[in-house]
């Protein structure tokens, strides 16, 4: 009976380590029955997940911020003045080439 309590715990426990993850960490360490060095190696690979999956956020997000205002800032300046003859369009220039330079992606003109 023991061995087929143990197998229970390891099915329940990789579930919620799927599907409900921060429940799951604490349920491996708690009740699951594996080796000490195997938790520390999935809490391991489960954290630098999770900090890579931030970092990414972070990033997507702050491209998507300034994607709104480089936008919001062409079409200000499209309907005030003709494009290419006023001080504004020369600053959404700038800022058009300063979104691409820091998300690495090459500038021209004609983009």
């Amino acid at each position: 009976m023991k061995k087929k309590t143990g197998i229970w715990r390891t099915i329940i426990t990789v579930i919620l380590l799927v599907l409900l993850n921060p429940i799951g960490i604490v349920v491996m360490w708690l009740f699951s029955q594996w080796n000490k060095k195997v938790k520390i190696i999935v809490s391991l690979i489960l954290a630098l997940f999770y900090i890579a999956w931030g970092r990414n956020l972070v990033m997507f997000t702050e491209r998507y911020k300034m994607d709104q205002q480089v936008t919001t800032c062409i079409e200000e300046c499209q309907k005030t003045y003709d494009v290419g003859s006023s001080p504004c369009s020369k600053e959404c220039l700038m800022q058009v080439e300063d979104f691409y330079k820091k998300w690495g992606i090459e500038y021209s003109e004609n983009n």
